[in-house]
């Protein structure tokens, strides 16, 4: 049903495909498009396995095995040709908006039938769904832009993903705590139906990334596109940065709401400090990266970033050494959020200048899925190496594994 309805849409324009990618305003569509694709991915990461998780008791290595549902984005690159060959980007990022939509129904349904083994189970299944509605976001976007205007947007892009990470994991968490999760993900659910519509109804269509009508076979599709990665000069280096550049904030990541819970932070006060400030503060980040590279350019500006980012994660290795008050938690958790949020930026744009070709948005997914490895596999070791070392040693450990990626943000080809 949806992709008819999209389908009639487009058919009832006039101009070309191309042409109407362009026309319609870049900074609204990025906006809307970009918080679809960030709402899924707080209702899994962040509302999900950790909030929700945390709250129903779970143990520390449970909670840090949830970062395994970073797997469906770890693997995306390998159906990404698919979503590249077959329909437009459009069609495919309406119709995942809808199935989202869905999934977040019955995790609301489940989470008073089942309880967390229920919830956990769509999760799983949300995961492969929001990684998939990924693809066709980027895709569009990639498609839609040059590349000056890609950088251009590339603050209001982060900057839009982080609001809606600001409303799931602020907003609705805080809503949970005061009444339930099954109510907050059935909110979830009904905003992903209303942007679902809004795209259908405004987006205006893209072109295909193969001229032909016919999808291409997935494996040449993807062979090719993993040659002409990998054809990029300093490659080498830019993949090893990839995969370490965010190792120590996953560690961080993982273990961020249990470790509020154990400072008295309860479900309620984690969605307002973390949830709310702490995104907030990630979004004005994001802004003041893209901000900065735009007035120092990339080259200058994107090691002195990347320090920065390794440094903040000492601040919760204060935090954890001392017996600190709700204020001087707050404090703490807006700081390293906002460097944070630099630091994605400064990421996003590195990461945009390595997409190239018809093939742009399987190789953004390709290198999006190599920085997913070190998110998962450092969040699923998270809490047995928090439970084994302590809070203290745990985040200087997490301050050590950013280390390799501020080396290499000073070695790797910054053209």
């Amino acid at each position: 049903m949806t992709a008819a309805v999209v389908a009639t849409m487009e058919e009832t324009q006039g101009s070309s495909p191309a042409k109407q990618a362009t026309s319609a305003p870049a900074t609204g569509w990025a906006a809307t498009t970009y918080f679809a694709e960030g709402l899924p991915y707080s209702l899994v990461h962040q509302m999900g396995a950790q909030q929700y998780l945390t709250a129903v008791g779970a143990s520390p290595e449970m909670v840090g095995l949830g970062s395994l549902l970073h797997v469906p984005w770890l693997l995306k690159f390998v159906w990404a040709p698919v979503v590249d060959g077959r329909s437009t980007a459009k069609r495919w990022l309406v119709g995942a908006g809808l199935v989202l939509a869905g999934c977040a129904a019955l995790m609301s349904f489940a989470s008073f039938q089942y309880g967390a083994i229920g919830v956990v189970s769509v999760l799983i299944a949300t995961a492969f769904v929001a990684a998939t509605s990924d693809i066709a976001i980027d895709g569009y976007y990639i498609r839609s832009l040059d590349k000056d205007r890609q950088v251009k947007l590339s603050g209001l892009r982060i900057g839009a993903f982080r609001m809606a990470m600001l409303f799931g994991s602020g907003a609705l968490v805080t809503l949970a705590g005061l009444t339930s999760f099954s109510l907050a993900f059935l909110v979830a659910g009904g905003v992903l139906v209303a942007l679902a519509l809004l795209h259908a109804a405004w987006l205006t269509p893209d072109s295909r990334a193969f001229a032909t009508n016919e999808a291409p076979d997935a494996w040449r599709t993807g062979r090719e596109a993993l040659r002409g990665f990998l054809a990029r000069p300093g490659i080498t280096l830019s993949i090893c940065l990839i995969m370490t550049y965010r190792a120590g904030d996953a560690l961080l990541f993982a273990m961020n709401a249990k470790f509020l819970k154990a400072l008295g932070l309860d479900t309620a006060a984690r969605g307002i400090v973390n949830g709310s400030f702490g995104t907030a503060a990630s979004i004005l980040g994001s802004l003041l990266g893209a901000w900065v590279i735009a007035k120092l350019g990339f080259k200058r500006a994107f090691f002195p970033i990347t320090v920065l980012q390794a440094l903040a994660l000492l601040l919760y290795v204060g935090l954890a050494n001392g017996e600190p008050g709700f204020m001087t938690i707050a404090v703490v958790v807006v700081l390293e959020q906002l460097i944070a949020g630099i630091g994605t930026a400064a990421f996003t744009v590195f990461l945009l200048r390595l997409c190239h070709g018809p093939q742009k948005a399987s190789h953004f997914a390709l290198a999006s899925s190599l920085m997913a490895i070190a998110v998962t596999v450092s969040g699923s070791v998270s809490g047995f190496l928090y439970v084994a070392v302590g809070a203290s040693w745990f985040f200087a450990i997490a301050f050590f594994a950013a280390l390799p990626g501020v080396l290499l943000s000073l070695l790797v080809d910054k053209d």
